[in-house]
Parts: C-alpha cells; structure tokens; sequence
C-alpha cells in the first residue's frame, strides 16, 4: 500500500521532489487507512441498521421482509385455487390442457414454466434492488433532512444559548451593579442612622439627666421649704438683737477707735509724696499714739487678765525707738535693721487667739499691716560700712602711726584708683550715654554698679541697695558727682577739689600717673609682685583690710 502511495506521488508531482525514503509515508498511510478502515466500519454498521430487522433505530430491513412477504403472498395466490374466484383457475386449466398435447408432450408448459420462473426471479431481483435502492436513498434523504434538521437545531440551540448567555452576562453585570449599588447605599444609610443614633441617644440622654436634675432639685427645694420658711421667721424674730449688737460692737472696742480715727485722721496714702521723711514719721507716729493708748489704758480694764498689755507695750517701744531714731538721724544708720528685727519679733507674736476665742479678724489685721510696714523699711539702703569703731592712727604717747593707719594707708591707695579711674568714667559716662537710665539690671548704669560689688534691682522692682525708680537716673549720679562740696569732681574745670589735691600730692613732677617716678605706681607695682595672677580690685574694706597684711 505504501508503495502504490509512493508511486501515485511520483505520477502526481512529475518532477518535483519526492521525500527521501517510503519510511516517511508510513506514518500518514497508516493514518489515512485508519481513517478509511474507521469509515468503513461506520458504512458498515449504517448499512447494517438500515436493512437489519433486530435494529429498531431504521425499519428499512424490516420493510424490506415485510414486502418480500407480500410478494411471496401474492405469487401463492397466483399459484392457489383461490384464484378461482376470479376465474383463474379455470381459464389456467383450459389453457393448459391446449399447452399439453395429447401426446402427453410438456416441453411447451415446461419452457413457459422455465420462462415464467426466470422472469419471476428477475422481477424479484429487480424489486429487491428497486427497493432497496429506493429505500436506501430515501433513508440518506432523509437522514440529510434529519442532519440538516438536528444541524439547523443545533444551531438554533448554539444560537439561543448564545443569546441567554449575554442576556444572562448583562442581567449578571446589572446584578452586580445593583449590588454594589446597594452595599455603597446600604454603609451609606448604615452610617446615617449610627449618626442619627447617636445624636438621638445623646439628646434622649440629655433630656433624661436634665429631667433627673430638675425632678432633684425640686425635690430638694421642696425639702428645704420649710426649713427656709422657718429660718425667715426666726430671722425677723432675731433682726433687732442682731442688729442692737451690731450697733454697740461700731460703737465700742477696737471698732469704735478705728471709726474715731477715720472721721478725724487722714490717711497715709493720701500724703503728698514730696513730703520729707521725718514729716512722714511724725505724722505715722501721730497716727499709731492713739491706737497705743486706747490699747495700754482701755483694753486692760476690759481684759484684767491677759497678756495683751505687755505684747502691745513692747511694739509701742520699739516702734517709738524706731521712728524716733530715723526723725533725729534723718538716713538709715546701721542700727535700722536691729530696730526693725525687734519690731517685727513683736508683732508677729501678736495673735488676736490670746484675746478672744475664737480668732478676732479685725484684731489680726493690725500686726498683718505692721509686719508689711517693717518689710518696705527694710528695703532701706544701708551704708555696710557705716558703724566701725574709730581708728586709732597714732600711738600711746608718741607721733609713730599705728598698724592700723598703716592698714588704712594701703586701703586708701587701693581706693583712690577705683575712684580716680571708675567715678571719672561714671561722671563722663552719665553725661551722654547714661543720663535717661535708671538704676537696674537691664541697664548699662545698673550693670556698672553690679560690677562694681552693688546690689542691683530687678526691673520694675525694689530688691536692691540702690533706688529704682523714677527720677534715679544717669543725670542724678552726675548731681551727686559734679558741684561744690562735698562733690568729689567740681562743676567749673579750674576749681580744685580734694581729690584734684590728693592726685597732686602723689604724682611726681611730670604730672602722669602712669610715671614710673609715682608713688601709685610703685604701690601697684609692688602689689602685682606680691600676687599671682591678674590683680583684683578691692570692693569691701574686709577684703582690702585683708589683702593689705
């Protein structure tokens, strides 16, 4: 087979190349007489069920039987006597007896008969065949209407299917937008009403606690009703004795001297402030006389057996010590602030529990305002070296200078720089730059007494040795500075004064400080000896009394 493949190849190409080898056809052979053998089969099997009488699924063969029977059945009736209801059988046997001689010679019936059988057998052959020819196109007719058939359904179904399945694609996708629709409205809803919840169950809850509040309330106003009712009638009962003690506790006591004063004393801040110092005292002293003798001679009738004379003896004694000290001294001497330690020891041992029980306020408000007095005059510049024992410069019984002045000798050289070079600074200073600044720490002039060992204000405040206020300015400190004396620096450049005098009397002939012939000079240069280190000025006599030995 492969070979007569091979050679129909040869005649179909004519020429053109062949494949190399039979090998190469074997393959497709194979594959093409398999298909033709599968074919057959199939030939086969329908042709089988066409003319098969057992097969039900066509009754082509049983037909077939069916009219083969009716062919026999009319040839049994050619051949019966029942032809001879039709006169059949009759005209056969007349014929026959003509057809057979009287010889008893057949070969005429016998050569019909031959002929009849012949022509019987074709005519069967030949419906047999027409027949089945028939029946054969028939079924491939109709088995074509029932491919084309089963075709044109399977297409009408591929078709419908198509269709239901974008009809179910378009329901499925309008499905899904649906969905989705409704789960964005739904969280949408879902957060509506949680808001909404929300807001209700705070107002109901709002409400509610109001409601509760209110219902309280009145529950406890209506509780309290009648003891307010019965309060009201125990007032107005008790109106007049309340108001009859009132009028004598005005009218007597400390009240009374304090109402006394008021109508005939002014009061201490209403006092001009260009008032002097020792007008202040006086009229403070004026003022506080009263009040001690209501308390020394008035008081102790009233409260035999108290302390409050004695407590009250010893403020008027150092308050009178105090304020008469400053009237004769005019400045805060070095004995202010032990006055002022035992002022205020006194007062704070005032408490108005050692004359009434319970506590009087009006009474604690007297020491309250004497502690506050004793605490502004202790903000009172005092000079730190005022107070000293007096110097002994010579000796017993001859004209030698003591250890002492000779101390004081080192001192005053040691002074005499700090003043010939700072206070010539501050007076040129406090002329341009200085003269609107006051005495503080945010201050160039405040900084430069803080240099030099002074204790500054703060801004705004008075927490410091020198005044800060208004007025105590860069153009104060050239008043103190610069005129007659005791000025230290004269207002006119050719008047002398004793500090022009001093710088005289130490410098040499060329009239330079900065000489090597000065006796300034010679004293700084032996104290630079002396020290390691870079020198020192000397702030506070202790430490010039202590550098100096």
């Amino acid at each position: 087979m492969v070979e007569y493949v091979h050679l129909q190849f040869q005649q179909t190409l004519r020429g053109r190349p062949l494949p190399n080898s039979q090998t190469e056809l074997e393959p497709a052979v194979k594959a093409i007489l398999t298909a033709v053998h599968c074919a057959a089969l199939q030939v086969g099997e329908e042709l089988k069920s066409f003319t098969s009488d057992t097969i039900s699924k066509y009754d082509l063969g049983i037909k077939l039987k069916a009219a083969i029977a009716e062919v026999d059945k009319i040839k049994q009736q050619i051949d019966s006597k029942k032809a001879s209801e039709y006169n059949n059988g009759s005209k056969i046997k007349s014929l026959d007896r003509y057809l057979v001689n009287e010889s008893g010679d057949e070969s005429i019936r016998k050569g019909i008969g031959d002929i009849k059988t012949d022509v019987l057998d074709k005519l069967d052959k030949l419906q047999n065949v027409k027949d089945e020819t028939n029946s054969i196109e028939s079924r491939k007719t109709k088995a074509d209407e029932l491919m084309n058939s089963l075709k044109n359904e399977i297409q009408n179904k591929l078709i419908e299917f198509e269709l239901n399945l974008t009809s179910a694609d378009d329901a499925l996708t309008k499905t899904i937008d649906s969905v989705y629709s409704a789960a964005v409205k739904a969280e949408e809803d879902i957060k509506l009403t949680v808001q909404q919840l929300n807001k209700t169950l705070l107002e109901t809850t709002e409400y509610a606690f109001k409601r509760v509040t209110d219902e309280v309330q009145k529950l406890f106003a209506e509780g309290h009703k009648s003891h307010l009712t019965a309060l009201i009638s125990l007032v107005d009962t008790k109106i007049p004795k309340v108001k009859t003690i009132i009028d004598d506790d005005l009218n007597t006591g400390l009240k009374g001297l304090l109402k006394t004063l008021k109508e005939n004393h002014e009061r201490l801040q209403d006092m001009a402030t260009k008032h002097k110092f020792e007008n202040r005292a006086s009229i403070f002293r004026a003022y506080l006389e009263p009040i001690f003798n209501f308390t020394l001679f008035d008081l102790p009738k009233h409260l035999p057996n108290s302390q409050y004379s004695p407590q009250l003896q010893s403020i008027h004694s150092a308050l009178t010590t105090l304020l008469s000290h400053l009237s004769e001294q005019k400045h805060f001497t070095h004995q202010v602030p032990g006055m002022l330690a035992e002022l205020k020891t006194s007062v704070q041992a005032l408490h108005s529990t050692n004359f009434a029980n319970p506590a009087y306020p009006v009474l604690d408000a007297f020491p309250k305002s004497l502690v506050r007095f004793v605490e502004q005059l202790q903000r009172g510049y005092v000079n730190r070296y005022e107070g000293s024992k007096p110097i002994t410069w010579q000796e017993h019984f001859s004209n030698n200078p003591t250890e002492e002045s000779k101390m004081t000798a080192k001192i005053f050289l040691s002074v005499f720089s700090i003043l010939n070079t700072n206070l010539s600074e501050l007076r040129k200073r406090c002329k341009v730059d200085w003269r609107g600044d006051q005495i503080n720490e945010f201050t160039e002039l405040g900084t430069f007494f803080s240099d030099n060992g002074f204790v500054v204000s703060d801004n705004n405040k008075q927490n410091g040795e020198l005044q800060n206020k208004e007025g105590m300015n860069g153009t104060k400190v050239v008043g103190c500075l610069v005129g007659d004396y005791p000025r230290v620096f004269p207002s006119v450049e050719n008047t002398r004064h004793a500090i022009n005098t001093i710088v005289d009397s130490l410098l040499p002939t060329t009239k330079s400080v900065t000489s090597p012939h000065s006796p300034l000079i010679s004293y700084h240069v032996q104290s630079t000896k002396c020290s390691h280190g870079a020198p020192v000025y000397a702030i506070t006599v202790r430490t010039m009394r202590l550098s100096s030995t």
